[in-house]
């Protein structure tokens, strides 16, 4: 009697087991949907998708890839101990449209998994589900039904029979500007983004402007000179930048001591500026503050001038001071760190061989000259926010001055390699961990993400992170609330900013992305 018991508890186990294993590859019949399908103005071509929209018992299937949830704010993730978690993040990404060579068949078979699934923290049972959670392809499907799609998700959406299926989400959305596949030896020669065009370096020393238009072609706006050996093949090196929302490019030409710098302003109609030789140009409205930087930062004193738009350019401050300008993102915009403020320039000077000198903040009266010198120390570089001067010492120590009263306390802060200020919110990169702090607070901001570059650009702070599995979040944007406005999933090598859109080029595909930041 025992032993026919212990069969019986035996038989039912397997019995059990056999039943979790069915239910687990319980197939169901799958269909493509014959409707045109559009997420956040995107249309997709399901036809030759590799993941494509399924529809079972009448309700639409959204294919949970890694680019598919993200391009809609949701994050996916699963592994064999905790199944399968879906979120609601507000995470973005370019669109990925996944195309194949090979067109899908109308009809399928899927199957019906019993792992364990959340959704926003909730437990869903799949066995219960009227429409369940579908696998095709080794890709969890997902129904598209009010309760998800609307109650948990947040989007929007709508059918008819003209426009088919179309779908919106709530996170901050891209769109595709143009498709190009840079190769990375142009890339490595000079590029820069703005909100309408694209800059880069030919193989051959041509400046090419590029138009967001799929069908648009390079337009070459200027030839750089050869090396100066002559060599037809070698090509002086350009690096471009931005200031004010306008494009500039500058090169070298000629030996570290001989030689001169070139500088160029890209005019909206797609012509070329010289600007004066050797010289960096900050446009403040109606006042134009230049710096003869020579070959090498300031060789000479005496070398800051002023113009208005109806006038020639003329010296400007103390003939005894070198001027320069400095900021920690000099690569990115060597006019950083020049302010006018009122009738006042802020830049560093500095007084003395060049072995000797002790750089200062200096206020320069535009009128008459006056020149005052701030701060207790030499400075490094300085950032000005509101009514607030920020400076960094050599040894990088901060110190906040106050531009009425020229108070200074220090601020005590980790050792850091750079900072940035944005509406007197203190950011700073942490040498010890190469994470992203904001001042006041021991969290790291993306605690799973090491920092790579931060900037200041038309009143956001963005920053870039290392690709890594454990952090999800590679480019993150910050407005002057504080606030994290953008996080998003792609490796961004090129960004800017202008109007609340930032455009970035996406690192692997070099495709060119822009997103609404308000």
């Amino acid at each position: 009697m025992k032993k026919l018991i212990l069969f019986l508890v035996i038989l039912i186990l397997i019995l059990g087991t056999l039943t979790n294993i069915y239910a687990s590859q319980s197939n169901v019949a799958i269909t493509l949907p014959s409707f045109k399908i559009t997420l956040n103005d995107t249309q997709i071509d399901n036809s030759y998708r590799e993941y494509p929209f399924i529809i079972y018992k009448g309700i639409t299937y959204f294919p949970l890839t890694y680019f598919d949830c993200r391009f809609l704010g949701i994050e996916a993730n699963w592994n064999q101990s905790t199944g399968l978690e879906v979120n609601k993040t507000g995470v973005t990404c370019g669109y990925r449209n996944y195309t194949t060579k090979i067109k899908n068949k109308n009809a399928y078979t899927a199957t019906i998994p019993n792992f364990n699934i959340k959704v926003n923290g909730k437990i869903i049972d799949n066995t219960k589900e009227e429409y369940p959670l579908l696998l095709f392809k080794n890709i969890t499907y997902f129904p598209m039904t009010w309760s998800f799609c609307v109650n948990e998700f947040s989007w929007r959406y709508k059918f008819d029979s003209i426009n088919g299926l179309s779908i919106n989400s709530t996170n901050p959305t891209t769109t595709n500007v143009l498709s190009s596949k840079f190769s990375e030896n142009v890339i490595n020669k000079g590029f820069l983004l703005d909100n309408k065009n694209c800059y880069y370096i030919g193989e051959k020393g041509e400046v090419f402007k590029l138009s967001y238009n799929k069908n648009a072609k390079p337009e070459k706006i200027f030839q750089l000179p050869t090396g100066e050996d002559g060599n037809l093949s070698m090509y002086v090196y350009a690096r471009f930048y931005k200031d004010n929302n306008m494009p500039y490019f500058t090169y070298h030409y000629g030996g570290g001591i001989m030689g001169s710098d070139y500088y160029f302003q890209i005019n909206n109609d797609g012509t070329v500026k010289e600007l004066e030789l050797g010289y960096l140009v900050k446009n403040f409205g109606d006042y134009y503050i230049t710096l003869d930087i020579g070959s090498h930062p300031p060789m000479t004193p005496n070398n800051m001038y002023i113009q208005t738009k109806d006038s020639k350019f003329k010296k400007l401050g103390d003939p005894k001071y070198y001027y320069a300008a400095g900021h920690g993102s000099l690569e990115k915009n060597p006019s950083n760190g020049l302010y006018m403020i009122d009738d006042y320039v802020y830049a560093i000077g500095s007084v003395g061989e060049i072995e000797k000198r002790n750089p200062k903040i200096v206020k320069v009266n535009i009128h008459n000259n006056e020149t005052i010198e701030i701060g207790s120390t030499d400075t490094k570089y300085f950032i000005i926010d509101n009514s607030n001067i920020y400076r960094v010492d050599p040894s990088s120590r901060l110190y906040q001055i106050d531009m009425k009263t020229y108070t200074e306390v220090r601020i005590d802060i980790p050792t850091h390699k750079s900072v940035e200020v944005l509406n007197d919110k203190i950011f700073y990169w942490n040498e010890k961990d190469n994470k992203l702090y904001l001042f006041g607070q021991d969290k790291a901001i993306n605690e799973n993400g090491t920092l790579i570059s931060m900037e200041i650009d038309d009143n956001y702070l963005i920053c870039k992170f290392e690709e890594a599995s454990i952090n999800p979040y590679r480019l993150l944007v910050i407005d002057k609330n504080g606030d994290i406005v953008l996080k998003s999933s792609d490796v961004a090598n090129h960004t800017s900013n202008s109007n609340d859109v930032l455009t970035y080029m996406e690192f692997y595909s070099k495709d060119i992305y822009k997103v609404n930041l308000k």
